[in-house]
């Protein structure tokens, strides 16, 4: 787990591109990467079950109202504008997310909000290889 908290370190140090994150956590060959927006913490978890968790400051809040199609914009909003990570985890908390968890192998990104909303993003490859995002469905769970 020391390429984890050399890459928080580098989180930390400059306005990483939310795409560019999405391209170091798949290339650190992990299970999953969570941020919980709640508690301001980043967890990876191996494959071998080892989970290293660190500190990590957002500046939004969240809210309470779980908006799917706010995601779904934020979204679309990456794909052209290159938002930063920053920038793009404040938008999504203003949408109602309180945590996301990025599958690099599952190629997907669920989105939790508070009362267990929860919204789907499957992560696509184009065939010139670039990497782009693509909205989902949302789903409440009950």
């Amino acid at each position: 787990m020391e390429l984890q908290k050399e890459f928080v370190s580098e989180l930390r140090s400059r306005d990483l591109k939310f795409s560019d994150f999405l391209s170091s956590v798949e290339q650190m060959n992990i299970a999953s990467c969570r941020l919980d927006l709640a508690e301001g913490r980043l967890v990876f978890s191996a494959h071998d079950g080892v989970v290293c968790s660190e500190d990590v400051e957002f500046d939004a809040d969240i809210s309470a109202k779980f908006d799917d199609g706010g995601i779904a914009q934020t979204i679309m909003s990456n794909q052209t504008l290159g938002l930063g990570l920053r920038d793009f985890v404040n938008k999504v908390m203003e949408c109602g997310v309180s945590s996301f968890t990025i599958y690099p192998r599952g190629r997907k990104i669920i989105y939790l909000g508070l009362n267990g909303d929860c919204y789907y993003e499957f992560i696509r490859s184009a065939p010139s290889g670039v990497r782009h995002q693509e909205p989902g469905t949302s789903r409440v769970l009950q």
